[in-house]
């Protein structure tokens, strides 16, 4: 149940699809794996991701079997499928049926974030694991730089490179090593990214 939505009261009772389940369910049939799994903003800031579309670009370059997203990027609470000819599929609200919309310039305007683009293919690049709960990744590679996006559990991710940079202590290790993660535009202290303190194979970051 979702406190801040009133009409999701009776959502344990409900058999059906919320927005990243919908997402989850069309591509396993399309694929057939499971290739987003996940909550929303997983399925957007996904280490299979082949390309990634701003807000300010529309639905232009978009694709059918795009997801589009809407929150910020700490927080994004919609993902829905793109279907083509300014129309997506999503399951918009608890409570009513998966359905057909029309993206409106006032859906766009309305906390409209951008899109990914799914490459269901072999997955590319240096990819780890992460592990810990809550963890922040941040605009720069600083404990006390803005935080951008925090993981909620054991995350998959593409590290582009590392540096060396400011040393951070937590639980009960010390590095100073910072991992680049292009997903997310941001940069992940070593401590959380599981493996050696500096990465086998991974590239300093220029």
């Amino acid at each position: 149940m979702d406190p801040s939505d009133p009409a999701s009261e009776h959502d344990p009772e409900r058999l059906g699809f919320d927005c990243s389940g919908f997402v989850r369910h069309a591509y396993a049939q399309a694929t057939g794996s499971d290739p987003l799994d996940g909550v929303a903003s997983a399925q957007y800031y996904t280490h299979r991701a082949a390309a990634r579309f701003t807000a300010a670009q529309g639905l232009a370059p978009l694709l059918p079997g795009d997801l589009l997203v809407w929150g910020t990027s700490r927080d994004l609470h919609h993902i829905a499928l793109y279907l083509g000819a300014g129309k997506m599929a999503e399951a918009r609200q608890s409570g009513t049926k998966l359905m057909v919309s029309e993206v409106t310039e006032a859906r766009l305007s309305n906390g409209y974030y951008g899109a990914v683009r799914v490459d269901t293919g072999p997955v590319t690049g240096h990819v780890f694991q992460t592990w810990g709960a809550g963890v922040w990744t941040k605009d720069r590679p600083s404990a006390a730089a803005a935080r951008v996006y925090a993981f909620p559990g054991p995350t998959t991710v593409r590290v582009e490179c590392q540096k060396h940079a400011e040393p951070v202590t937590s639980d009960g290790y010390t590095n100073d090593a910072w991992s680049y993660l292009p997903d997310y535009q941001a940069w992940m202290t070593n401590i959380y990214v599981r493996g050696a303190a500096w990465l086998e194979n991974v590239p300093t970051c220029r």
